[in-house]
């Protein structure tokens, strides 16, 4: 994969996040990531971005949360609080590294949206830890009370 970002339209862009081709769609998402810190450059894609949230596997459910919150501090149309229901479903999501990977993106929010704390907060009271693995429970349960932590300094 080409560390040259800039050579994918949009759209061909959307494709390969959605691609089958993990390793590709992940280094190219990481990518976007870093152009999502220092530019608006894909804001016009949230929208699309924000379809991956529903997707059928976890790591497009993954992919979807980080791409959207990442434009967090580039939100001007406050899609992200048009759409929030969306993402607070992935801390309830049934495959505990979607909730570990959507808890560590609302640390990110919440720097950029400090007003959506106290929503923050009341949903990590409602996960359900028994429905994971004994192995994953407790390491889903300390990643939402590092949260926590977070939320409260708001």
């Amino acid at each position: 994969m080409s560390e040259d970002i800039n050579k994918y339209t949009n759209e061909q862009l959307i494709q390969l996040l959605n691609s089958k081709n993990e390793l590709d769609s992940y280094n190219l998402l990481n990518l976007v990531y870093k152009e999502n810190e220092i530019s608006n450059k894909y804001y016009s894609c949230f929208d699309e971005f924000l379809l991956m949230v529903d997707g059928k596997t976890s790591f497009t459910r993954m992919r979807g949360i980080g791409l959207c919150l990442s434009l967090a501090k580039w939100d001007v149309d406050n899609k992200i609080e048009k759409n929030f229901d969306k993402f607070i479903s992935l801390l309830y999501d049934e495959k505990p590294t979607t909730v570990r990977v959507a808890i560590g993106w609302f640390k990110n929010l919440l720097m950029y949206k400090p007003h959506l704390a106290s929503d923050v907060l009341k949903a990590l009271d409602h996960i359900d830890y028994t429905k994971y693995k004994e192995t994953m429970s407790p390491l889903v349960k300390k990643d939402v009370e590092s949260l926590r932590k977070e939320v409260l300094k708001y």
